[in-house]
């Protein structure tokens, strides 16, 4: 009896091995099918119907559609590359002939995702164990059309921040400014959120167009002096330098919350900028991750017990993320009651329900949301469709707690506000300095935010695969408007004193904007 059961449990371990190769032989063949579908050109005919498709999902869900391009002007676009489209091309080709169609909608959120390559689980575990590709182990900045290194993370401390980079591999950045600039855009007409994303994407957009390298080939310059160096993957030999970061970090905060191992920072941080304990500053680096009722709390609670005077607000390079998270930062910065968006126009009455809530997921995350999860999804698509309503003027209005009179919270923070802002300043940070700004609650100090001061179309951001070419394309499905609004339509929330990073300001490590602030609080005292 002993013996048949050891052959029993033999058999059953393998049936499970068989049926765990079953899957891993399966992935391959995936990828593998997938891989070379990528790479195979596309009928004229199937390349149109993408067009129409995408069009379509545009006019059905996208609520302002038409408020920085007119409707004749974007079916001229249309029209006009469904005529030039007479030949076949890969997906890679089609997307440099849709994207610019699809960007001049001018909404920062809308985007057309390009295909790239996927990887077998093993090609995955190795990347992993080689580490950081060479080019995402710096950090940059665009500056007069020069691609800048503005932080090296590199092994090879010997190329200084503030280098220009003049070729990779022989190839000029400048060479993908000019194919990717015009395949995105910001909010509007405004200018400088178009450098700030060239710069945090470049090794994505290097990589998409000349394939993952292990090693390549910088030619830079600094100062008078070109000189050439090898970079190759970080295979992950940060580790003592991550921890003396994090204990640096830890002894200069005051509060913080959110310690991201990959920037060696803190997502949200209150400190003190200079030996002036009377200012206080608080770093909010997206308003997406964090826990940021226990940080709000503990912040504001410390400002009132501190009489801090001064509190600079810094929201460079802040993307967004949750309303909630915005509005929730504002509670404790205004001082009287306030209304912190308009009601979300929507195309329809069931449009807000359109999202990712199943799409872009794992197979077996998907059967936990369809089983587990499908009572609270039910519940949530009641609740939503009650709060749309078609109101006098014949559009839709999605009603959320934004757009009703709110109050300060307790601890909220009576003090003089400054706010660093540049065009990385994005969605939700622009919305929150939209009711700032137009509430004269706070001075603004850098440049023009990427996003518009009169809000966005955002919301649920889904995504629909286009079927031929299988691009996909995301854009948001409601408009959502700060209660403040400007007369400049289609430009950022613009600085009170206008500040430039310079070159000079990389290289001797200079915060000029915030430099130029406590100046000014110098100035007052």
């Amino acid at each position: 009896m002993g013996v048949a059961k050891k052959c029993g449990k033999q058999e059953n371990y393998t049936i499970v091995y068989l049926f765990l190769l079953l899957i891993l032989l399966g992935s391959c063949s995936t990828v593998n099918h997938y891989n070379r579908k990528i790479k195979i050109p596309i009928s004229s005919e199937n390349l149109k119907f993408d067009i129409d498709f995408a069009y379509g999902k545009l006019q059905k869900i996208h609520p302002n559609l038409y408020q920085y391009i007119s409707k004749q002007e974007l079916e001229r676009k249309f029209d006009s590359l469904k005529a030039r489209l007479d030949t076949p091309m890969t997906s890679k080709d089609f997307y440099f002939q849709l994207s610019p169609v699809i960007s001049s909608v001018k909404q920062g959120h809308i985007r057309l995702i390009p295909l790239t390559e996927k990887l077998k689980t093993k090609e995955k575990s190795l990347a992993k164990k080689s580490g950081k590709t060479p080019l995402s182990q710096f950090e940059y900045e665009i500056i007069e059309n020069i691609l800048i290194i503005s932080e090296n993370n590199s092994l090879d401390s010997t190329i200084p921040v503030g280098s220009e980079v003049i070729a990779i591999n022989n190839i000029h950045p400048q060479e993908i400014f000019s194919k990717y600039r015009n395949t995105f855009s910001s909010d509007g007409y405004n200018t400088t959120f178009i450098n700030k994303r060239l710069s945090d994407e470049f090794p994505f957009y290097f990589y998409f167009e000349n394939g993952i390298c292990d090693s390549i080939n910088l030619l830079v310059k600094y100062n008078d002096t070109i000189f050439s160096k090898c970079i190759s993957r970080d295979k992950k030999t940060h580790g003592k330098r991550d921890n003396d970061q994090s204990k640096i970090d830890k002894r200069e905060k005051t509060i913080a919350t959110g310690y991201d191992r990959k920037t060696n920072s803190y997502l949200q941080q209150l400190t003190f900028p200079s030996s002036d304990s009377s200012i206080a500053m608080m770093k909010i680096k997206n308003f997406s991750d964090g826990n940021f009722l226990t940080f709000f709390h503990k912040s504001f609670k410390f400002l009132k017990r501190k009489n801090i005077q001064y509190l600079i607000l810094d929201l460079r390079d802040n993307p967004g993320g949750k309303i909630y998270s915005a509005r929730l930062l504002y509670s404790y910065l205004t001082k009287s009651d306030y209304y912190f968006l308009d009601k979300f126009e929507v195309t329809s009455r069931t449009s807000i329900l359109y999202d990712n809530y199943l799409k872009e997921k794992p197979l077996f995350v998907k059967a936990i949301l369809i089983t587990v999860g499908l009572p609270f999804r039910l519940l949530y698509m009641g609740v939503s469709l009650m709060n749309v309503k078609k109101e006098a003027n014949g559009k839709f209005y999605y009603n959320t707690i934004n757009s009703n009179l709110l109050h300060p919270k307790k601890n909220n923070y009576n003090g003089k506000i400054y706010v660093l802002i540049n065009g990385g300043t994005f969605s939700a940070s622009c919305l929150i300095s939209s009711n700032l700004s137009g509430s004269g609650r706070a001075i603004f100090v850098g440049e023009e935010t990427g996003g518009a001061f009169n809000g966005n179309v955002a919301g649920t951001l889904p995504i629909f695969t286009l079927p031929k070419s299988r691009l996909k394309l995301r854009f948001g499905g409601a408009l959502i408007q700060s209660h403040y609004k400007s007369e400049n339509i289609g430009r950022g929330i613009m600085p009170d004193i206008e500040i430039k990073t310079t070159r000079e300001d990389i290289i001797s490590g200079n915060d000029a904007e915030l430099t130029r602030v406590l100046d000014e609080i110098k100035k007052e005292k």
